[in-house]
């Protein structure tokens, strides 16, 4: 588990590139340790992403859902979203050649999540509360997120710009796909 240090540092780290700010990498521990480690981002949104489900499933209109097996069901599409795209990445940085970028990618990916999610949730509120400028606002908010994941992929590895954008596609097809296995369960 990171420090307190570490964790700060990181979150700095991820704001920078958020900003747009290339130097926001010098913050990440790209060691192996760090790689580790940077899956305790998981930790650190997993309330967010809570709250992020309980509005969600609160102002839908669906059938009713037994909560535990919800809850079940969310927690396993959780996990599933912190391991697939890591997962996946090992095969494309080998089939681009840049394996050496693999642990700093994973680090600044899995820390981009954190103020990634403190953005959208604000937005799922607005949202949630019947506001009609809420979705428009949701929909900037998700675009702008796509290009701060486009940005961290692009200074992660080193690539060209069509290249991070292949690879941001394939991060939300895996995420679609796991949302939409877990809806099925429900």
């Amino acid at each position: 588990m990171p420090g307190v240090t570490e964790v700060g540092r990181a979150i700095y780290g991820a704001w920078r590139l958020m900003l747009f700010d290339a130097g926001g990498m010098a913050y990440f521990d790209t060691s192996i340790d760090g790689f580790w480690r940077s899956f305790f981002a998981a930790a650190v949104v997993a309330p967010a992403y809570a709250l992020f489900v309980v509005i969600r499933f609160t102002t839908a209109e669906t059938e009713v859902v037994d909560p535990g097996w919800l809850a079940l069901v969310k927690c396993g599409a959780y996990l599933a979203s912190w391991v697939v795209f890591p997962a996946a990445a090992v095969l494309v940085t080998r089939l681009l050649g840049v394996t050496a970028r693999y642990i700093p990618l994973i680090v600044a990916y899995n820390w981009s999540n954190v103020p990634s999610l403190l953005i959208l949730l604000p937005v799922e509120m607005l949202a949630a509360s019947g506001s009609g400028i809420g979705e428009t606002i949701g929909s900037l908010a998700l675009l702008f997120i796509l290009v701060y994941e486009w940005f961290v992929v692009r200074v992660a590895l080193g690539v060209a710009a069509f290249t991070a954008v292949g690879i941001v596609v394939l991060d939300v097809l895996l995420a679609v796909i796991i949302q939409v296995s877990a809806n099925r369960l429900l």
